[in-house]
């Protein structure tokens, strides 16, 4: 699958085209919308909490991302090997 992955996966020139716009509307609508606006209790309004619940996302992020990276090396290595018994057979 990782050799169809951008294949199966790829974004039309539309479908960019419509994520660049939503993804300029929601910054649009972070320069103004706050936590009140939206119903959240004031004890949740603390951006200190939302930085680190933010800070961990990103970790589990970029740790999703590495164990992806390092099971596509993995998938490489056994085609490497595969490639070699048939090679040899």
């Amino acid at each position: 699958m990782t050799k169809l992955f951008d294949r199966t996966f790829a974004a039309s020139a539309e479908d960019a085209a419509a994520d660049a716009e939503v993804s300029e509307r929601i910054g649009l609508l972070q320069r103004f919308v706050r936590p009140e606006h939206l119903d959240i209790p004031k004890v949740l309004h603390n951006e200190a909490s939302w930085l680190v619940s933010r800070r961990a996302l990103f970790s589990l992020a970029l740790a999703a991302d590495d164990a992806m990276d390092a099971a596509d090396d993995a998938n490489r290595e056994m085609e490497l090997q595969l490639a070699t018994i048939e090679t040899a057979i």
